[in-house]
Order: structure tokens, then sequence, then C-alpha cells
């Protein structure tokens, strides 16, 4: 679920979604050492994927 928060900067939206609580949990503890907030970690996460499935689909592996 994507919504505009209230006198945030209309360049961000705040994004909400459930993942099981196990996952929550292992996600913070692994993510603590490199991020200040779940937040952060989970911007980075995105911006790498998109990096990465960006290159991907610039240069797609060939087959055979």
């Amino acid at each position: 679920m994507v919504k505009r928060s209230k006198g945030s900067s209309k360049n961000t939206i705040l994004v909400e979604f459930k993942a099981p609580k196990e996952l929550v949990e292992s996600f913070d503890l692994r993510s603590k050492a490199n991020y200040s907030s779940r937040s952060e970690a989970l911007r980075a996460l995105m911006r790498s994927f998109v990096e990465e499935t960006s290159e991907r689909s610039r240069n797609p592996v060939k087959r055979s």
C-alpha cells in the first residue's frame, strides 16, 4: 500500500506492507550494524535492487 504522508516532501511516499514477524526481526538484527534504521536499510536495498535489475536489462545473459 502506498500513501502520501501529510507534510512530507512531494518526492516522498509512505509505503506500508505486512511481513512475517520472524523475517522482520531477523532483518532488524542483521541490518543494525550497517544502518541507523529499518527505513534506511530498506531504501538502500531498494536502490541496489533497481540498479542491479537495470544493469541486467541492459546486458541480458545469453542462454544457449
